[in-house]
C-alpha cells in the first residue's frame, strides 16, 4: 500500500508558475526562483523527502541482499543458456536480469551499506557511490539506471532551496534512494524465504489510514494546505501571496 503524499514546495511553485504563464507548458521544473531544476523534484528537507526514507529492518536488509544476488545468478545463468544455444527467446524479466552484472551489483551493495550506516536516509552522490564500489560516475549512472528498472531502488530526485541577496535560489543535489524487493525476484528466493500473504485486515486498516488523510486534507482551505506543504513557513507565505497575485490576473484558482 502507497500512502498519499503532499506536494513540496517545488510543485506548488512549479504549478504557479505556469498559471503565470498563462497555459505555456513548462519543461521540467521551474521554479519561482526561475532556476530549472529536474521535473518531479522535491525540496531537499521537505515532508516528503522526510517520508521518502525507510529505514531497513535486519530481515529486510538480508531479502534486499538475497533479491540482487539472485538476480545476478540469473543473469549468470542466461548467459551460460544463450551461450549453449538453449535460449533462443527472452522474456521482459529476463532482459531486466541480465543487466544485473557485477558492477551493478556493487553498486546495489554499497547503497545497502549507506542505508545500514545512516539508518535510511540515503543521499549520496554519484562520486561518494563510486568510491564506495569502486567504479566511475557513467557505471554509477548505468548501474541505479538497472537497479531502478528492475525495480530494487526508488530514486527521488531533490533541490536545494535557499536565498541568496534577497532572492530565492534553488539547484539540484543528490537523490535519495530506497529499497524495496519486487514480487519477480521473490519468485527465485527458496520457497521458506517468501513473504506470507497481508493479512486482509492490514489492507483494511492502511487504506482508512489514506482515506483519513485525505478527508482531512479537503477539509483545509488552498492557503492552509500550501502551510502543510511548505517547510519554510515566509516562503509559504510567499508562494500564497503569488497564488492570489496569478489569482488576481485571471489565473483562477490552483487547487494544491
Amino acid at each position: 500500500m502507497t500512502y498519499p503524499t503532499t506536494p513540496s514546495v517545488g510543485d506548488l511553485a512549479t504549478r504557479l508558475m505556469a498559471d503565470a504563464a498563462k497555459g505555456k507548458k513548462q519543461r521540467g521544473g521551474r521554479h519561482i526562483t526561475e532556476v530549472p531544476v529536474h521535473g518531479g523534484s522535491k525540496e531537499a528537507g521537505s515532508r516528503i523527502e522526510q517520508a521518502f526514507y525507510r529505514r531497513l529492518s535486519a530481515e529486510d536488509r538480508d531479502d534486499a541482499k538475497r533479491a540482487i544476488m539472485e538476480a545476478f545468478a540469473q543473469r549468470t545463468k542466461l548467459r551460460r543458456e544463450i551461450r549453449a544455444g538453449e535460449r533462443t527467446e527472452l522474456s521482459a524479466f529476463d532482459r531486466l536480469c541480465l543487466k544485473i552484472t557485477r558492477s551493478v551489483r556493487d553498486v546495489f551493495l554499497a547503497l545497502l551499506n549507506m542505508e545500514r550506516a545512516f539508518r535510511g536516509r540515503v543521499f549520496p552522490s554519484y562520486e561518494q557511490i563510486g568510491q564506495e564500489a569502486n567504479c566511475g560516475r557513467t557505471t554509477v549512472w548505468e548501474a541505479l539506471a538497472a537497479l531502478e528498472a528492475i525495480g530494487l531502488i526508488e530514486r527521488l530526485r531533490r533541490y536545494v532551496f535557499t536565498r541568496k541577496g534577497g532572492r530565492y535560489t534553488s539547484e539540484q543535489t543528490s537523490n535519495a534512494y530506497r529499497f524495496r524487493v519486487p514480487e519477480l525476484l521473490r519468485k527465485l528466493f527458496p520457497f521458506w524465504r517468501r513473504p506470507s500473504p497481508v493479512p486482509a485486515d492490514e489492507i483494511s486498516r492502511q487504506q482508512q489510514r489514506a482515506d483519513d488523510y485525505e478527508a482531512m486534507r479537503a477539509t483545509l482551505t488552498e492557503d492552509e494546505r500550501i502551510m502543510l506543504d511548505t517547510s519554510d513557513p515566509g516562503l509559504g507565505r510567499a508562494l500564497i501571496a503569488l497564488r492570489k497575485s496569478v489569482a488576481a490576473k485571471g489565473g483562477g484558482s490552483l487547487d494544491t
